[in-house]
């Protein structure tokens, strides 16, 4: 059975909950609107394709460079809760996972192409 799946055009929340948040951002929160989503197989929630109200410029892990972290702005982020059977709601913050998708990046190629994500968050549906 496949877990419930947010509506595209719900407007998320994701906040700091102090275990790998954005590196380079002061905000403890930042919010966007779900724009698409990536089905995946099994009791897995699918993966939402967010657009960010602001762009974030941040550090992530890179191999590309010598300090092992790269600058990159970007305003769209993948987002799937941590645990199966989870479920975003509006009441209770989840966990979720949260893969930034570089600008300029197609994001569905990008999501495909990585083997972790990149920070996780405390995720509640907001109106």
């Amino acid at each position: 059975m496949r877990a419930n799946v947010t509506p595209v055009g719900t407007h998320v929340e994701l906040a700091n909950e102090m275990e790998g948040w954005f590196q380079g951002i002061d905000t403890p929160v930042v919010r966007g609107i779900v724009e698409a989503e990536l089905p995946t197989t099994g009791l897995a929630a699918p993966w939402l394709l967010v657009r960010l109200d602001t762009a974030l410029q941040l550090q992530v892990h890179s191999t590309e460079t010598i300090s092992r972290l790269r600058c990159v702005r970007c305003e769209l982020v993948w987002i799937r809760p941590r645990h199966v059977g989870s479920v975003l709601t509006a009441h209770d913050a989840r966990s979720v996972f949260v893969c930034v998708v570089p600008e300029g990046r197609p994001p569905a190629d990008h999501l495909r192409s990585i083997t972790a994500p990149n920070f996780w968050a405390a995720c509640r549906l907001v109106s």
